[in-house]
């Protein structure tokens, strides 16, 4: 309850900017293998390790990160969920720099950065099923944005397809239904994501399976493009 009442409000009006910290350089799509460890001293934690391609840190007030609290277990065990303020003491963020010249991430860096007890999210070693949870919300809410986006892009695909007289074309208008099938799954599977979350429910599966949907609906439609 103290958490929600200090986090959640000025979170929801953009008063407080968070950034995510769960990719390592040796932890990417095997999330699970992390090794950014926080030590219990005390009331505080004591974190050191590194996070990679997260998304505008260096605007960030808070990170919501994963830490690797216990070495014993295996894989997801001993993973605890962290909310640590990106103007502590020993935290160190580094831009990186892509193909077109902007810096949307970056690396961040702990040395021995002190994090309150209090600000651990669930109990110790449990904050895998929290991430879990975290993203699956996050891709069920965020799909909802990407709909739109896909339709507005795939409106100016066909601008450009009309312009250049290529959509009389029968195996561009394939691609053109193959495209439009994408963004209406896109939306099918937004809407039932959507559903789980109001129902109280885990929409983590849907959430998964539409990410692929999407990752591969775009790489067809810029293509096409």
């Amino acid at each position: 309850a103290q958490q929600k009442q200090r986090f959640l409000r000025p979170l929801l009006r953009a008063d407080e900017f968070w950034c995510q910290g769960f990719s390592e350089p040796g932890a990417g799509s095997d999330l699970a293998s992390l090794s950014t460890r926080a030590v219990r001293d005390g009331d505080i934690y004591r974190v050191n390790g590194q996070k990679v391609w997260t998304t505008m840190a260096d605007q960030a007030d808070w990170m919501f990160a994963l830490t690797r609290t216990s070495a014993s277990g295996r894989g997801s065990e001993g993973i605890t969920y962290l909310l640590i303020s990106m103007h502590s003491a020993g935290i160190k963020v580094r831009p990186l720099r892509d193909i077109s010249g902007g810096t949307h991430f970056a690396e961040v860096f702990f040395d021995d950065v002190e994090v309150p007890v209090e600000n651990r999210v669930g109990e110790e070693g449990k904050g895998w099923s929290i991430m879990r949870t975290s993203l699956g919300h996050e891709r069920a809410t965020a799909f909802l944005a990407d709909e739109f986006k896909h339709r507005r892009t795939v409106e100016q695909v066909l601008d450009l397809l009309v312009d250049q007289n290529l959509d009389s074309d029968p195996l561009v208008r394939q691609d053109i239904a193959r495209m439009e099938s994408g963004v209406r799954a896109i939306a099918a599977n937004s809407a039932r994501a959507l559903d789980a979350v109001l129902r109280g429910e885990d929409p983590g599966g849907v959430a998964s399976v539409n990410r692929l949907v999407k990752s591969e609906s775009e790489q067809h439609m810029h293509t096409l493009a």
